[in-house]
């Protein structure tokens, strides 16, 4: 079972001193054995954009060319994801983003500069097991944002770890975050929220 740092944390009031390590410790010490802890998305750089235009590269028949509207200057970016209209707010990775070892660059494409790649959910580091079919492959929307200056990452809350527990057979109502919370609550001698 995968459980969310912070989400712990807030949910057994745990202070905010508290580490990874010390959960992860705890989590052991209370019987559970955490397989590995990791960073939920391994981003940063990434913008809100408003789509103001979208066409059809005509040197490629996959390619939409889309005109989007950053806090800091328009930009083109080529996809071929195809859900994507004017008036939407997404996500995009624009030259000097960074996802894992990746930096992002302008990048000529069927004759046309690209300047970064929209960004999906899984690209953000969401488990694809997690994601709704419909967005599976699809840009996802954030229409209820409004200020483009906004950071993705902290709007979004990526700057997590995740925590994998193996869960004994006869712990199964380990597998929620209410139980292993109010584990970590007693362990900690916080109050359970």
């Amino acid at each position: 079972m995968r459980f969310s740092y912070k989400e712990l944390k807030r949910l057994a009031s745990l202070p905010e001193k508290v580490t990874i390590e010390e959960v992860a410790k705890a989590i052991n010490s209370i019987g559970f054995e955490v397989e590995a802890t990791f960073p939920f998305g391994d981003v940063e750089g990434i913008k809100f954009g408003k789509v103001l235009e979208v066409s059809k590269n005509p040197h490629g028949d996959k390619l939409n060319v889309c005109k989007i509207e950053f806090d800091d200057k328009t930009r083109i970016i080529q996809s071929t994801a195809t859900n994507v209209v004017p008036g939407k707010v997404i996500i995009a990775f624009v030259p000097g983003s960074r996802a894992g070892g990746i930096t992002f660059g302008e990048k000529k494409m069927k004759e046309i500069v690209s300047e970064g790649m929209l960004s999906s959910l899984t690209e953000l580091g969401v488990s694809k097991d997690l994601v709704r079919d419909s967005y599976q492959e699809g840009i996802m929307f954030y229409d209820e944002v409004k200020d483009l200056s906004l950071d993705p990452v902290d709007y979004l809350d990526l700057q997590d770890t995740i925590i994998d527990v193996d869960i004994l057979s006869n712990r199964s109502d380990a597998q929620s975050y209410y139980v292993m919370a109010r584990e970590l609550a007693a362990y900690f001698k916080t109050d359970f929220q």
